[in-house]
């Protein structure tokens, strides 16, 4: 008996050492950071951890513990570092540095995860480039019209809503769903050129079964174990079954998408050889249940091209493509397989729909709370339109007549005065300073994306911002570059693999950065006055440095142009307090309190 029990010792004890020879350089870099508190530390950090690895505790949980643990803060999980950062200084140096330019494993939890959104290394820098051109200037000014058409649906589908209650009052649920109807009907229209009409209708639960996804992606990103079928299935069986259900019903919404596009890209073809290459995909992926079997299906697609007499007709080559052309551009010049158009579909539908849909709900969410700044809103709206020529809104008027829509709102009920159906051009946006700034403030409070994590894909040595002593309330100002609060700047060796995960939520939130007003929606924030008395890094809603969102300006200009045609026709009103609302991890921001949330809106009577 003892002699196994001197094995199990000597088994145990060496486990251990090799445990801590593979855990060596984090804790050294534990120890450097914080000494003997860093490695205290750990065992509190663990266990915080674990008690709030959920969705909806997780961003409550930072916030309590940012009172009593100093940033940055090191937590060693298994054999890595999961450092947290939540200053300016720290996050420039991580954003700009070319060894933090990939995602983390953590985000292989994402139900769409093989696109740009989740390129690394070189393969992300040439899918950049290639993807670039679709979002330039001109091509998003080519946009505007969609914009404004599904911006005026949105307008009447939201007047219907109020005619079907008395009390006109609309939960943010419902709002929020015709909201990401809108956004996702602007996203296939702009980047695959196919009308879907989802403002109207979304018989599928299209919109619906996004929504699920992302859920399920923001679980499987804070428990990456589940990230491994078998594993997900045996601990939440209910839970897999829907995902496998959404990802089925998404996949095949877009691959109709690119199947009806690809049969146009054939149509252009003026050989008859082209054409009988041509595969159903849509038969072939119906017999495949999972996104594997995309890749599967699209190679067969691929060598089909490949083997074709004729190549892709594509566009001219001076003509402005929208997404999808250019992805069937780039399989011409055989730089794009089909698995990957495939790929990068999912990804930029999804990310487009739902980033905006929730920048927007937060904005009228800010503006109800703040109705005085949501008049001034308006006043700056109606007079910036008021402007418009006769000419110009007779023209705007003729054109809208040529669309094939139908209005169902009663004129004797809602006012629909002529610069309710304007266009919204960018001279006029260029036009609104005060809109830049509710919105700007907006995405400081209530941030799209709370949490970004990189990975360190070798050890670097970075600039790491620490406190010094308790944080008081800074001079504004002395605001400039951080002035007011103490703080000190250490170099550090990050170990490779460490997960950096950079709270911007909680940044832009902090009086550090933004003064006595940090927790207030406070547009003057983003006045001339105090655009210099802040850290360059102190506002990234779109992210920052080397790897930026590549569709940050359309989402603005959709954003911009979707609240012009709300705030000009309905004032929002609602009960709830931003002080009283709680967040929750949704890959984007989420409330926990939605489902009590009500909108009050009254149609706007034009002065």
């Amino acid at each position: 008996m003892s002699m196994l029990t001197n094995h199990i010792l000597t088994v145990c004890a060496l486990l251990c050492l090799f445990i801590f020879y593979a855990q060596r350089k984090c804790w050294l870099f534990v120890w450097q950071l914080k000494g003997w508190r860093g490695v205290i530390e750990q065992p509190i950090l663990w266990l915080l951890l674990v008690v709030n690895l959920e969705p909806n505790d997780i961003m409550v949980a930072v916030k309590r513990c940012r009172k009593y643990f100093k940033s940055p803060v090191a937590v060693i999980v298994g054999t890595r570092i999961l450092l947290y950062v939540d200053d300016p200084g720290t996050m420039e140096a991580v954003l700009t540095a070319p060894e933090c330019l990939n995602k983390t494993f953590l985000q292989n939890g994402f139900f769409a995860n093989k696109g740009l959104l989740h390129a690394k290394d070189e393969k992300w820098k040439i899918r950049r480039k290639q993807l670039n051109p679709t979002f330039s200037h001109q091509t998003l000014l080519s946009f505007f019209n969609t914009f404004n058409a599904v911006g005026q649906e949105m307008q009447q589908q939201l007047s219907e809503m109020l005619l079907q209650t008395e009390t006109h009052r609309i939960s943010f649920e419902a709002l929020e769903d015709l909201i990401s109807r809108a956004v996702l009907e602007v996203s296939c229209l702009t980047t695959m050129d196919t009308s879907t009409h989802f403002t109207r209708s979304d018989t599928e639960g299209i919109t619906r079964t996004y929504r699920t996804l992302m859920e399920i992606s923001a679980l499987r990103t804070i428990k990456p174990w589940l990230q491994i079928d078998i594993i997900f299935r045996w601990l939440n069986e209910k839970i897999y079954e829907k995902s496998r259900r959404c990802n089925k019903l998404v996949e095949k919404f877009v691959t109709d998408m690119v199947q009806r596009k690809l049969d146009e890209w054939y149509a252009k073809s003026q050989t008859s050889s082209t054409r009988e290459t041509k595969i159903n995909i849509v038969k072939v992926l119906k017999k495949n249940d999972s996104i594997d079997g995309i890749d599967n299906a699209a190679d067969a697609l691929t060598d089909g091209m490949n083997s074709s007499s004729a190549p892709l007709v594509s566009v001219d080559v001076e003509h402005k493509r929208i997404f999808i052309d250019q992805l069937f551009h780039l399989a011409e010049m055989g730089e794009l397989t089909f698995a990957e158009i495939i790929n990068e579909t999912q990804s930029m539908v999804m990310v487009s729909f739902e980033t905006i849909s929730t920048s927007i709900m937060n904005v009228l969410l800010c503006l109800a709370i703040n109705r005085e700044y949501q008049n001034e809103l308006r006043n700056e709206i109606r007079q910036v339109l008021s402007k418009v020529s006769a000419q110009q809104r007779q023209q705007q008027q003729q054109q809208q007549k040529h669309q094939q829509r139908t209005k169902h709102i009663n004129p004797a009920d809602v006012d629909n005065a002529d610069d309710f159906h304007l266009s919204v051009v960018m001279e006029n946006l260029q036009q609104m300073p005060y809109l830049d700034m509710i919105i700007n403030e907006s995405l400081r409070l209530l941030t799209t994306v709370p949490m970004n994590i990189r990975n360190v894909s070798k050890d670097i040595q970075l600039h790491i911002i620490e406190q010094k002593q308790q944080q008081r309330k800074p001079d504004i100002d002395k605001l400039r570059d951080g002035q007011d609060v103490i703080k000190g700047k250490r170099i550090l060796w990050i170990p490779k693999n460490t997960l950096i995960a950079m709270d911007t939520f909680s940044m832009q939130r902090d009086q550090s950065n933004w003064g006595p007003y940090a927790q207030r929606f406070y547009p003057k924030h983003f006045s001339k006055d105090y655009q210099h008395a802040r850290h360059t890094f102190a506002y990234i809603p779109f992210s920052k440095g080397l790897r930026t969102c590549i569709g940050s300006r359309y989402s603005i200009y959709v954003l911009k142009i979707f609240l012009i045609k709300l705030i000009s026709r309905f004032d929002f009103d609602t009960s709830a307090c931003l002080d009283n609302l709680e967040f929750v991890e949704g890959i984007s921001l989420k409330l926990r309190q939605a489902k009590n949330i009500e909108f009050h809106v009254q149609p706007c009577m034009q002065q």
